[in-house]
């Protein structure tokens, strides 16, 4: 898998501004879950009781269990989709973002003739309390744009399901929002016949969401160097789910400015993480002389080092772009991210 890798997908698809520019492949480790713990998220104003969560717990670094196993077909058929729809579609993708994968998600993709249907799957057992904000929830479930893309959101006790149809005729929200109460039921429907083991995440250990300005205190100390941080964020509109697991995750997302750099140092903080450290085969150990943090160099599309960097404290992880042209080293940039990671910014 690899955070920033755009997905080989149809022009139709690539088009849409919907997909988050860093998708992910689905291909992810075994989960760990163990001991049995119980929580109670904060209320939802969206649910008319807030859920209380019971099962297996998550260990924090841990990737959890995929809803509906990961198997897009058992979650929603194209014969389901045609029956809401009316529209010929077959399953074109499954691969998953990482923020998804980190909270029991799963990211499905249908095309058909000059249309196409993206929807996330995320467990209660994996985004607790977490909210789009009355904003993004406007500008995602109610700016439709009828010649590009709508979105609808479905949502219960058990399960957060979004879909975005891209390039369908005659589109309007009614007309998606109609579709997706249609097809979210048949998701919760297959959802209860699954009957998944119920787990729920430890977050032990977990960081919070960081303000950049800590984060750039954190690298200045261990630099030695005047840094000052902003908070980047999404270069398009990511899809809704993506940016709902974000939330989940508790991603920070910094732009660094370090001495003698044409170029912001970028940085990434994701809670629960630390299951996907190394992003893809090709990347390659790199000693970040820090006891308890482990680290990799990621690798470039052609396979040769890049700038970019992976750790993690064994729970969490920090994900870094480097630029090539500060005062201090590439190497050294790194490792003062590591040493800040070490005692979690």
């Amino acid at each position: 898998m690899r955070r920033p890798a755009t997905p080989a997908v149809t022009a139709l698809v690539a088009a849409a501004a919907v997909a988050l520019v860093a998708t992910l492949s689905g291909c992810v480790p075994e989960p760990a879950p163990s001991a049995t713990v119980t929580t109670s998220p904060k209320p939802d104003p969206t649910l008319t009781t807030p859920p209380t969560l019971t099962g297996d717990a998550v260990a924090p670094g841990a990737l959890p269990p995929a809803v509906f196993g990961g198997q897009c077909p058992t979650a929603l058929s194209s014969s389901d989709i045609d029956d809401v729809v009316g529209t010929d579609m077959t399953p074109y993708s499954t691969d998953t973002e990482a923020s998804v994968s980190n909270v029991g998600g799963i990211t499905c993709m249908w095309t058909g003739t000059d249309a196409a249907l993206t929807v996330t799957i995320l467990p209660r057992s994996g985004i607790g309390a977490a909210q789009l904000s009355d904003a993004a929830r406007r500008q995602f479930f109610q700016d439709c744009d009828p010649a590009l893309f709508c979105s609808w959101v479905w949502e219960d006790d058990d399960l957060w399901v979004s879909g975005t149809f891209q390039f369908l005729p005659n589109m309007s929200q009614s007309t998606v929002d109609a579709w997706g109460q249609d097809l979210g039921d048949t998701v919760a429907a297959n959802f209860a016949a699954a009957r998944e083991a119920p787990w729920v995440r430890d977050t032990t250990g977990w960081w919070p969401v960081r303000e950049c300005s800590q984060v750039a205190s954190a690298v200045a100390a261990e630099l030695n160097a005047s840094v000052t941080g902003a908070t980047a964020t999404y270069p398009d509109q990511p899809a809704p789910g993506v940016a709902l697991a974000d939330i989940a995750s508790h991603r920070t997302w910094c732009a660094l400015t370090v001495p003698g750099a044409s170029i912001p140092l970028t940085v990434n903080l994701f809670a629960g993480e630390a299951w996907f450290v190394r992003e893809a085969e090709g990347d390659k150990a790199f000693d970040t002389q820090v006891d308890g943090v482990t680290g990799y160099r990621l690798a470039s599309y052609d396979g040769s080092a890049s700038n970019s960097f992976s750790f993690t404290d064994g729970v969490n992880r920090v994900r870094i772009d480097v630029p090539g042209d500060a005062r201090a080293s590439v190497e050294d940039l790194a490792r003062s991210v590591a040493r800040a990671a070490a005692s979690g910014f």
